[in-house]
């Protein structure tokens, strides 16, 4: 007879004394094989990896017995939580091994996977341990909240410039600054205020010796990174973030602790104010501040969002290769250039969609000076009302004035409904594709014309190298819907803009006046036939009337 080949899986969050350690799970699934003949063939660990946080198929340990290829018949786990900690996932799990003709065994709950009993009492123990994960977040953040609204702290690493010190009012520990480090944030903050670079705040750090961050434990000296992270840490006005939240809202702030009234929990041995804070973001994240410009080239949106994977069905992300934009597929690992990519769809858009036309929704409004002034009177009665329930009166008249406040919203609601009822909409012709385009301010809104254009725009793997084809290309138009052009092209006959073209242009422009590749451009700059100035990545920085005249002596334009 056979023996049964099963493999062992183990997976711990975190090794303590009463945890179950994944050396007793892979002892305790040997026992379990032995007793029953089973003969095992492997054994897998993930070990400090969280179920709650990482699915299955994002395990090393996990990946490494799906892909393997030595036949069984069953994975034997511990106990179901072992393998998944929310439904889904186990789900999932489970279908992946039903796939290749295995089973799922549990050492501490007897279950057999290959019935119908056995599969809905493995769904029902995975519910059980999803409760039971969040009921284990729930109470690790009520004693976060608890701590912090106490002013102690839940633990972890303080940031540079603060410490843990014990808590002289009770038990527990309290941040508190560190005074042989907190001036050195304190010229961080100062620096970075009066609009200093985060580079140059970094070469002043490593230049005056000052003690390095408690990340660099072999010694080495300040870098960009950790003086950027210092330097958006809300710590600074003394809040406590979360950092199993790390981010911001959609209001550009950090996610902090707050009371019950919503507002963030301060302690007292922040640097600055809260305003001071914010401004300190805007500085860095503005993009004016050289700090928050892209550092590997251009950031253009233009094809955002709109190249997709033929093979896969997803959409391309934006990816920076060896200093190059390119688009990539997180599935599959296709890429393509992006610059040779958006020439050639701009190409194919003029050539081909050049000559249509373009529409504006404008929202029009007919003049009604009657309903106009009506409405002008009524909220001018309501403020006029509304004033007066402020002040000292009977309990009488004010219930009059409340019931004239009520009278006046729904008159006021009423005389704004036939103002805005003879508003409407319609479509106004702007121009064709070509002067749209051209009229565009920045890539945003031709982005916005292309998107009006395209149907789908798909691109397939490389064959034959990796320099870019145009075969790769699926691209189809949009025939079904009008047009729109983007919100700032002007209404009416398109005008081209008054103003000149600047003095300055980048590689990029240079060499499409050349029709050829920046080495063209280069070799103007190497023999002083084209002038430089120096300029921040992505800015104009070659003159525009020395390309001119450099393309003139090579005979490439008249």
């Amino acid at each position: 007879m056979t023996k049964r080949s099963v493999v062992l899986y183990a997976r711990i969050s975190v090794s303590t004394e009463e945890s179950v350690s994944v050396a007793r799970q892979i002892a305790a699934g040997r026992k379990y094989a032995a007793a029953r003949d089973w003969r095992v063939v492997c054994e897998f660990v993930d070990d400090g990896v969280s179920a709650t946080h990482n699915k299955p198929e994002r395990r090393p340990a996990w990946r490494r017995l799906l892909a393997s290829q030595v036949p069984f018949e069953a994975v034997v786990v511990w106990k179901v939580d072992r393998l998944a900690r929310r439904v889904i996932d186990f789900l999932h799990a489970d279908e992946t091994l039903q796939a290749r003709g295995a089973a799922i065994v549990c050492v501490e709950q007897s279950i057999d996977m290959t019935t119908g009993e056995g599969r809905a009492f493995a769904q029902m123990l995975a519910v059980f341990g999803e409760m039971e994960a969040a009921a284990i977040s729930s109470r690790i953040t009520a004693a976060r909240e608890h701590l912090v609204s106490e002013g102690r702290i839940p633990g972890g690493r303080q940031p540079f410039g603060w410490r843990s010190v014990p808590n002289p009012d009770g038990p527990g520990f309290v941040r508190d600054q560190d005074p042989e480090q907190i001036e050195w944030v304190r010229g961080m903050v100062e620096r970075v205020m009066r609009g200093d670079t985060v580079y140059s705040v970094t070469t002043w750090l490593n230049k005056s010796g000052a003690p390095g961050p408690r990340t660099r434990r072999d010694g080495r000296p300040w870098g960009y990174s950790s003086v950027n992270v210092l330097m958006r840490n809300p710590v600074l006005a003394g809040m406590f973030p979360i950092h199993a939240r790390r981010g911001f809202d959609l209001n550009g702030f950090p996610h902090v602790r707050r009371n019950e009234k919503g507002e963030p929990i301060i302690a007292a041995d922040g640097l600055i104010s809260v305003e001071d804070f914010q401004a300190l973001l805007h500085a860095i994240t503005h993009k004016p501040h050289p700090s928050a410009r892209h550092r590997h080239g251009s950031s253009s949106p233009l094809l955002a969002l709109l190249v997709q994977c033929l093979a896969c069905d997803r959409r391309l992300v934006r990816h920076h290769a060896h200093g190059k934009l390119t688009y990539w597929c997180p599935v599959c690992g296709q890429v393509v250039s992006a610059i040779p990519l958006t020439d050639f769809v701009v190409q194919r858009l003029l050539a081909e969609r050049g000559s249509q036309r373009m529409f504006k929704r404008v929202l029009e409004v007919p003049e009604n000076p009657a309903a106009a002034q009506r409405l002008a009177v009524i909220e001018h009665d309501l403020k006029v009302t509304a004033l007066a329930l402020t002040e000292d009166r009977a309990d009488a008249d004010t219930r009059h004035l409340s019931e004239e406040v009520a009278r006046l919203k729904r008159a006021r609601f009423e005389a704004r409904r036939r103002v805005a009822g003879q508003a409407f909409e319609r479509l106004t012709y702007v121009g064709t594709v070509k002067q749209v385009w051209e009229q565009c301010a920045d890539d945003s809104e031709r982005n916005a014309v292309l998107a009006s254009q395209i149907e789908t725009l798909a691109v397939s793997k490389a064959v034959g190298g990796p320099k870019f084809n145009a075969d790769r290309v699926h691209l189809s138009w949009n025939n079904e819907r009008k047009p729109i052009a983007p919100v700032s092209v002007p209404v009416g006959p398109i005008q081209r803009r008054a103003s000149q073209p600047g003095p300055w242009i980048s590689y990029r422009d240079a060499s499409r006046l050349s029709g050829s590749s920046e080495g063209r451009i280069r070799r103007g700059i190497k023999t002083g036939l084209i002038t430089r100035r120096k300029a921040e990545p992505g800015h104009p920085s070659l003159n525009r009337k020395s390309v001119i005249a450099f393309l003139r002596h090579d005979g490439i334009i008249d």
